[in-house]
């Protein structure tokens, strides 16, 4: 028997339709809908916990740029987990809509903010160490306050 490429397909196609029709024949409507609900199964849990958060606040972050614009942040155990747009503008005159505003250096922002670069204590250039070398030490929050109150009160 000579079959092409296309036919084999399509028998093929055939029979696995008329097997799945011949399994749900035999099920009736009532025992479809009488059929209980099934539980979440592990994978699915997870994927739920993952997309939930505490609270939605309304935030706005000025990183290099001077947009500010409005962004809704979605917060989980004290964290911000994600941002979105807020899109909530109205266009004014002749000028075209805002929404949704914001940029993808916005949308990062959440990542950079807890990012390996984040400064977490007081540093100081270290000893002997030219400026723009990135050679930096830790110093305490007292040592901190010293070193700059000085320079506060002059400006």
């Amino acid at each position: 028997m000579n079959m092409d490429r296309r036919s084999f397909l399509r028998h093929t196609a055939a029979g696995a339709g008329s097997l799945l029709a011949l399994q749900y024949s035999t099920r009736t409507l009532a025992q479809l809908v009488e059929e209980p609900a099934r539980p979440y199964r592990r994978f699915e849990d997870l994927y739920r916990q993952k997309w939930t958060w505490d609270k939605v606040v309304r935030g706005t972050h000025g990183t290099n740029c001077a947009g500010n614009c409005a962004f809704n942040v979605y917060v989980k155990s004290g964290i911000v987990w994600r941002e979105e747009q807020q899109g909530m503008y109205e266009a004014s005159g002749d000028t075209p809509d805002y929404g949704p505003r914001g940029c993808q250096k916005g949308l990062r922002h959440a990542k950079y903010m807890y990012g390996k670069q984040r400064i977490l204590y007081p540093m100081k250039r270290a000893e002997g160490a030219e400026r723009g070398s990135g050679k930096w030490e830790r110093i305490s929050w007292d040592q901190a306050c010293r070193a700059s109150a000085p320079r506060w009160r002059r400006a």
